[in-house]
This record gives structure tokens, C-alpha cells and sequence, in this order.
């Protein structure tokens, strides 16, 4: 089954741009958070020492 693109207006307010654009970095925060973590997980198993 073929995907349907979302379907947006053609132009959006400056306001809903900026709402996408703090969306999109709330969750690339989030996700460089949990990078962050598993990176340290790992570095502490390695060398042995608890993660911070």
C-alpha cells in the first residue's frame, strides 16, 4: 500500500514554522540524550567505572 504524503497547506505562519522547527529539536535533544547515556554505559563498562 502506497504511502499518502501529509497533506499541508501551502504556506504556514511564521508561528507554526517555528512550532515544527522547536518540535523537531525538542526530539533531536532527546534523542542525543539517550546517545549520550549509551555512549557513557558503554565507556563505563569498559573501563570499569561507574557513569556519572
Amino acid at each position: 500500500m502506497p504511502r499518502r504524503k501529509k497533506q499541508e497547506p501551502k504556506e504556514m505562519t511564521e508561528v507554526e514554522k517555528l512550532k515544527k522547527r522547536v518540535e523537531f529539536l525538542e526530539m533531536e535533544n532527546a534523542a542525543l540524550k539517550k546517545l549520550k547515556a549509551l555512549v557513557q554505559e558503554k565507556e563505563a563498562r569498559r573501563t570499569g567505572s561507574r557513569p556519572k
